[in-house]
C-alpha cells in the first residue's frame, strides 16, 4: 500500500518517492494500492496529472492536465487505519 499525505501545501509520504504537486482544498489521508497507484501513473500519457478527490474513501479521478489529452483513469483507494 501507498499512504501519502497532503497538507499545509506539502506532501508527508509514508516510505514513497517523493511527487511534485499543487494542491487546493482540504487536507486528506488517502491509502492505495502501490502497485495500482505505479500502474495509473506509469500508463498516463502525460507527466502533469490532475487528481481529483472528493474524501479518502472515494474513487479518485487521474485526469489530463492539457485539454488535448483524453485520457481519464478512475483509483480506488484502501482503508488505512490511523
Amino acid at each position: 500500500m501507498a499512504k501519502v499525505d497532503f497538507y499545509d501545501g506539502k506532501q508527508h509520504p509514508v516510505d514513497s518517492k517523493d511527487i511534485a504537486f499543487q494542491m487546493a482544498g482540504n487536507e486528506i489521508a488517502i491509502g492505495f494500492n502501490a502497485t495500482y497507484l505505479k500502474e495509473a501513473v506509469s500508463k498516463y500519457p502525460s507527466e502533469d496529472i490532475i487528481l481529483t478527490f472528493k474524501d479518502a474513501n472515494s474513487a479518485v479521478l487521474l485526469l489530463p492536465k492539457e485539454n488535448d489529452q483524453k485520457t481519464i483513469i478512475l483509483l480506488m483507494p484502501v482503508r488505512i487505519n490511523e
